[in-house]
């Protein structure tokens, strides 16, 4: 299935009107394994579409996060980012090249403590903050000189 079809399946069962911003956004977060940011979509989707503006990019993810549709990640202080896959998962930001992407293989479930049990947890966000194998190799080079 293409990322339109999908895009629009998935709102579909959201309950969410499939406007062609909305469909335009959500297809672009599927297809791609960046976490990006409102700026990066922005650039992305302007010369597919002309008449876009950064509110409807802003309306429409806040409307997919809100559906529980997308996710907002919130790593770095100056930049929000959003990430088509709204399960739970662990994302690594590097200090280095200011990536972020998906830590597989880690359960963040993992981390539910008996502390929480009286709790209702419907969020769990957790990400490591470091540096990828490259960043960390180019930063060794310039520590061994």
């Amino acid at each position: 299935m293409n990322t339109k079809k999908q895009a629009e399946q998935i709102l579909r069962d959201g309950h969410v009107k499939p406007t062609s911003i909305r469909l335009e956004v959500l297809s672009y977060l599927l297809g791609t394994d960046q976490h990006p940011c409102v700026d990066q979509i922005y650039l992305d989707l302007k010369e597919r579409i002309p008449t876009l503006s950064k509110a409807s990019i802003y309306n429409s993810l806040h409307l997919l996060v809100e559906e529980h549709i997308i996710q907002k990640i919130t790593i770095e202080d100056e930049k929000t980012r959003y990430d088509a896959d709204h399960s739970t998962h662990s994302h690594f930001f590097c200090k280095g090249c200011g990536q972020v992407m998906d830590i597989e293989g880690l359960d963040p479930n993992d981390f539910k403590s008996p502390l929480l049990k009286e709790f209702e947890v419907d969020q769990i966000q957790i990400y490591y903050a470091g540096y990828c194998p490259a960043c960390k190799v180019q930063k060794e080079d310039k520590t061994d000189e």
